[in-house]
């Protein structure tokens, strides 16, 4: 069945917590551990841990994806899609306050926040940015402009902050992927996999 799972660190343990209608993906915890955040039926959801007490966040169809909670709680960004252009949002947890950081006519990918919560990481069309949690200062970390197949997804910042991991696709191989780490200002890239099509990087705590 479709929906969401919860395991434990070492693979045991596993229970399905949430069944939904259509395919779930993107689940995020809580600063606490004790609910998740995940993007179903176009839409954004908040269940307990244990399954209980399913919210939907952001109400209608197309109104959110790919969720990340905040390292402090509180709040969650997510990507929202509004005919041809896509934006980067921040919401409260409780559903209240949805506020636009930017937009683009194309894609927006995956949103990582810094462990202070200062910052938001995200993927726009091939690229990686960076920019503050308030929408200001969007900064190009990656530029893959001229180069037909590269594409860089999926950011993820450390812990500890020093670090963001990301995917990137190989110019030379159309389709092969492999994970990356960077400095949050966009130096210092340096290839982690080779030739493994790896990619959704995460980092352990």
């Amino acid at each position: 069945p479709v929906g969401i799972a919860v395991v434990d660190a070492d693979g045991c343990n596993g229970s399905h917590v949430y069944k939904a209608p259509s395919p779930t993906s993107g689940p995020s915890w809580s600063s606490d551990g004790t609910r998740l955040v995940f993007e179903t039926q176009a839409h954004l959801e908040i269940i307990n841990v244990d399954g209980s007490n399913p919210t939907n966040l952001t109400g209608v169809w197309g109104s959110g994806y790919k969720p990340d909670w905040s390292p402090q709680g509180g709040k969650i960004a997510y990507v929202r899609k509004g005919g041809d252009v896509w934006g980067l949002y921040v919401i409260n947890d409780d559903g209240s306050n949805a506020v636009k950081l930017t937009s683009v006519e194309g894609s927006i990918g995956r949103s990582s926040w810094s462990p202070d919560g200062s910052k938001i990481a995200y993927q726009s069309g091939g690229d990686i940015y960076v920019l503050n949690s308030d929408g200001t200062n969007i900064v190009m970390l990656t530029d893959n402009s001229g180069k037909i197949n590269a594409r860089d997804a999926n950011p993820f910042w450390s812990p500890d902050g020093p670090y963001i991991a990301f995917d990137r696709s190989r110019d030379t191989d159309p389709g092969g992927w492999d994970i990356y780490v960077m400095k949050p200002d966009g130096s210092n890239q340096v290839q982690i996999t080779s030739g493994s099509s790896a990619v959704n990087p995460d980092w352990g705590q």
